[in-house]
């Protein structure tokens, strides 16, 4: 639950150090009105800082962040663990954990909102030659009644068959209302068992 809380009493901080240096007038805040003097945070202060939280996030490119092989697939937001090479057995799976960043909201009926992400894979070789790959390898499409900025993807590839060597996972990321598109790569080594 703690680290559910420490991400909004962060943004809190961080808005509130925005509006100090007149964040408004870039047209981050929806109210000019300011706290006195030792007030505690409303509920309707978390709302504005969401809301302008929103907006910004709308103004910045489509991208992933947080992109890397892990151990375990996460459970939640957050909750990966980074694996500490990116040397894999052959047969191993690869896991990968990134969050999207900049993606679209569209407004649904009952005041819902859809996002989401579709996910293509390339596997090359460290001088870019395509050896294999899929398009629309995954699709995620969600529903909420918020504009959730707490989105992970945890992607799992097994390859079969390949040689021993240096390669490049490639995912390109296509955000399902905004059309955009972000391209991350990892760079990872195969070796024999043993």
């Amino acid at each position: 639950m703690l680290r559910k809380i420490l991400p909004f009493a962060a943004a809190l901080v961080f808005l509130t150090s925005l509006q100090n240096a007149q964040a408004a007038e870039n047209g981050f805040f929806s109210s000019d009105k300011t706290q006195p003097a030792g007030a505690a945070p409303t509920l309707a202060d978390l709302e504005t800082a969401e809301n302008a939280i929103a907006n910004l996030w709308s103004q910045l490119p489509y991208t992933a962040r947080h992109v890397m092989f892990v151990s375990h697939k996460a459970e939640l937001y957050g909750g990966y663990e980074q694996r500490p090479s990116n040397v894999f057995i052959q047969g191993e799976k690869l896991l990968t954990y990134l969050e999207p960043v900049g993606y679209g909201w569209k407004p649904l009926d009952a005041g819902m909102f859809t996002f989401g992400v579709t996910t293509d894979f390339e596997i090359l070789t460290p001088s870019g030659k395509v050896l294999a790959g899929q398009r629309a390898f995954q699709k995620v499409d969600l529903a909420s009644h918020y504009k959730n900025r707490e989105f992970f993807v945890s992607l799992t590839l097994t390859i079969d068959g390949i040689e021993p060597g240096d390669y490049v996972l490639a995912y390109t990321l296509h955000d399902n209302v905004s059309g955009k598109s972000t391209r991350v790569e990892q760079p990872f080594t195969i070796k024999v068992s043993g």
